[in-house]
């Protein structure tokens, strides 16, 4: 029986040790253990919002169930592995990435919400310097594809064109686009400064 490879995980992460390859072959039941605290260790790294490759813990769960069938397939001549397990392991792979992209849209809103409250809580004033408010859906006004002026003055808010305005409302709120004289107001509500 070839050797398990250990998953490559791209990330490099101070808090999560990859743990050596399968001591056996074929693996013990402190390899599978070792091969599920390795998930382990990156859902804490995740949930702690370390910026990693959210694809890491996919490896390392595919990496965990090769380990488990190799186990299994030695441990249990009668059985082996069954015929179901390849569907079930893409199936719960599957569910992973689904349950990631929805912690990472929950956490998109926090910054939001985090970045309009130390907007708010911040001096008021030409002179005070804005922070940069992602849009609803995660993204940067400032990068590319929006490449929009950044919000960092009332006067650079004030500033925008029709056009600019237009862009910076739809990426920050949802529905019918307001009257042109609502736009700079709506804009100062969503990066969370008043308009003086």
């Amino acid at each position: 029986m070839p050797r398990i490879a250990l998953p490559r995980i791209s990330s490099r992460l101070t808090s999560v040790k990859v743990p050596p390859a399968p001591s056996e072959n074929p693996p013990t039941l402190s390899d599978v253990t070792v091969a599920h605290l390795l998930i382990c260790h990156l859902m804490k790294a995740y949930d702690r919002n370390e910026k990693f490759d959210e694809e890491d813990i996919g490896r390392a769960v595919l990496y965990e169930h090769r380990v488990v069938a190799a186990f299994i397939a030695a441990n249990d001549h009668d059985q082996g592995v069954p015929a179901w397990f390849e569907a079930a392991l893409q199936h719960a792979f599957s569910s992973l990435q689904t349950q990631l992209g929805d912690l990472r849209g929950k956490m998109d809103g926090l910054q939001l919400e985090g970045s309009k409250t130390r907007a708010m809580w911040s001096q008021y004033g030409d002179d005070a310097a804005f922070e940069i408010v992602p849009f609803r859906d995660g993204s940067y006004p400032t990068l590319p594809p929006h490449s929009l002026p950044a919000l960092t003055s009332p006067t650079i808010v004030r500033n925008l064109s029709l056009a600019e305005l237009e862009l910076y409302y739809r990426g920050y709120y949802a529905g019918v686009l307001p009257q042109a004289g609502e736009l700079i107001s709506l804009i100062f509500s969503a990066i969370g400064r008043r308009e003086d």
